[in-house]
């Protein structure tokens, strides 16, 4: 029995101190989320989004063409109850931006990046909640065991980036016309019901920008234009009305804006080309004017 004891007193202590490491480890990283929770992602502007906020807003380009300092907290498969609570753990670390670029296409996205985000738990009362309430086996998992936390993607994103930003990760290929050829658009299915978990996360981004004083603008991303049929077009015509009722505020729809699909990597999402298009028209049509 003394033995036993022994062994799990030298697991804990071992697992308590490795993670203690990897911890420190990743908030040296130049992943987005490790500069967020060390404090070191001030910004003018800051964009928060799924994939499509990741490949629709070049933040090196926005800082190049505006002189304005960017940071892009979106990522791939990021809900609006996520990026609500990461641009409320950013706020926390950071004086606030003049300006948050939220992309609306997330609102009826599901929770699951909180699996992943419980690398940074450790760093976030929210995402401790978060993780217990959305992803309760893990949040058990990782508290017996410092050390799950990092058997993740995102710690290999975090070792990837350990001396290289991640800001200027974004598609640059373009869509094959090989594809387009015989491409048929399948209907945007996600786009057609209220997802009320991710309307009252924005209301609440809405308040918090308020209260800061910080000026939010909602942008609906464009979509390769053979995926906006005459019904997707209705869908999101739809989808955006909604999010209007709710919130009281417009959207900037930017999804048919850009009509040649050498601007796409695939249906849903843009490429470099396509994200210095998309800020072209976003200074056009004045999102942009409260960095001045």
């Amino acid at each position: 029995m003394l033995v036993i004891l022994a062994g799990l007193l030298v697991f804990k202590l071992a697992d308590w101190v490795l993670a203690k490491g990897f911890n420190a480890l990743s908030l040296r990283s130049q992943m987005r989320f490790s500069r967020m929770y060390a404090g070191d992602a001030e910004a003018d502007v800051v964009i928060i989004g799924n994939s499509r906020g990741v490949n629709g807003f070049y933040a090196p380009g926005i800082e190049k063409k505006l002189g304005a300092k960017a940071f892009n907290l979106s990522y791939n498969g990021m809900s609006m109850v996520i990026a609500k609570d990461i641009l409320l753990d950013y706020l926390d670390r950071h004086d606030p931006p003049k300006l948050v670029v939220a992309e609306v296409s997330n609102v009826n996205v599901k929770n699951d990046l909180y699996k992943n985000l419980k690398l940074y738990v450790g760093e976030s009362d929210r995402l401790q909640t978060a993780l217990k309430e959305e992803q309760t086996e893990i949040y058990y998992a990782q508290s017996l065991c410092h050390l799950y936390r990092f058997n993740s993607e995102y710690f290999l994103r975090v070792l990837y980036h350990m001396n290289k930003s991640d800001q200027a990760w974004i598609n640059r290929y373009k869509v094959k016309d090989s594809f387009l050829k015989s491409y048929k658009a399948d209907k945007a299915k996600i786009y057609e019901n209220k997802h009320e978990a991710g309307l009252k996360a924005l209301q609440e981004i809405m308040t918090v920008c308020k209260e800061k004083n910080i000026q939010l603008k909602l942008v609906l991303a464009p979509y390769l234009p053979a995926y906006m049929t005459d019904e997707n077009r209705a869908i999101f015509s739809g989808f955006l009305q909604g999010i209007t009722q709710e919130t009281g505020m417009g959207v900037y729809d930017f999804s048919s804006a850009l009509q040649d699909p050498k601007y796409f990597a695939d249906p849903v999402h843009s490429n470099v080309e396509g994200a210095e298009q998309l800020l072209d028209k976003m200074v056009q049509v004045g999102i942009f004017e409260g960095l001045k």
